[in-house]
């Protein structure tokens, strides 16, 4: 079985071969994130992701995963399928171990796409998968599935995504991690529908008590200032001020919810649709009158 599908920009030169310029370009850009991606890429980081590693993030005030859950299903509740519908597309963008993966398979999605640049990290996401509680999925992870998830091994700054084809975008824990955070944002801004949710989870300074220095290279991580500056990231990235919410849990995690913006055409349809659900129950509300008369008047 395939573990996930390679749509990074270089995987068609798996057969072909990379010439020497290209190689040394892929040498100088690993080592270019060395931190903030390469490491994730190790096995190692993949088997204690879900054994400590992300756990231990509650203590710079992460609610935890389960509580994060809750707050992430209730905001793409517009993605999932009305009855006799299809649900939208949601993207688990930088799934890591599958740990949100997991509980987002539980939602009437249309489709669950599961991105990461880490090919051990998605190889941990399928054994996850398809393991039972105890073996691999957890304890009390997730419940009966409504919808497969896609793996797919992909670049957040070069999204294999058609504009406007998403209707909600998770990143957890996961922007701090990104070497081109800004062209990342305005990936996921490109690629969300009218109406698109977009929900993250990253750290402020002093998540941990001490200040983490960003080099301005690939050997640390980006924790980010306050609020106003992560507010300002996503709007340079396309999102509406009134669109974009920031909040603090905690001493260092920060939680962000953006929406796009429906747009005039979806907007007037919305209006329109309303105009016609009022009309109806006008002509309802007219016929029960009439009715009630002519039983009034028969009696």
């Amino acid at each position: 079985m395939q573990v996930y599908a390679d749509l990074l920009p270089s995987s068609g030169k798996l057969e072909s071969g990379l010439t020497p310029e290209e190689l040394l370009q892929e040498v100088k850009d690993a080592w270019a994130s060395r931190t903030k991606t390469q490491l994730f890429r190790s096995p190692l980081i993949s088997y204690l992701y879900e054994r400590g590693w992300r756990q231990g993030f509650e203590k710079a005030g992460f609610p935890g995963i389960d509580v994060e859950f809750e707050e992430v299903k209730s905001f793409f509740a517009a993605a999932e399928a009305e009855e006799g519908g299809e649900g939208g597309v949601v993207v688990d963008m930088s799934c890591g171990s599958g740990l949100m993966t997991r509980r987002l398979a539980t939602c009437d999605y249309g489709r669950l796409l599961a991105l990461d640049y880490s090919e051990s990290m998605l190889a941990e996401t399928r054994r996850r998968l398809e393991g039972k509680p105890g073996q691999g999925a957890g304890e009390r992870d997730d419940g009966d599935r409504l919808v497969v998830p896609e793996l797919l091994r992909a670049d957040v700054a070069a999204l294999p995504l058609r504009s406007g084809a998403i209707a909600a975008v998770h990143a957890g824990a996961a922007m701090h991690c990104w070497p081109e955070l800004e062209l990342g944002l305005t990936e996921i801004r490109r690629v969300l529908q009218p109406g698109g949710r977009f929900y993250a989870t990253t750290f402020f300074q002093g998540a941990y008590g001490i200040p983490m220095q960003d080099d301005g290279g690939g050997g640390s991580f980006r924790f980010f200032e306050d609020e106003a500056e992560l507010v300002q990231l996503c709007v340079e990235a396309g999102f509406p001020a009134e669109g974009v919410e920031v909040r603090r849990e905690g001493r260092g995690c920060a939680i962000i919810k953006c929406v796009v913006p429906l747009g005039a055409e979806a907007a007037a349809a919305a209006e329109a649709e309303a105009a016609v659900a009022a009309a109806k129950a006008e002509a309802a509300e007219a016929v029960a009158a009439v009715a009630a008369a002519a039983a009034e008047g028969a009696l």
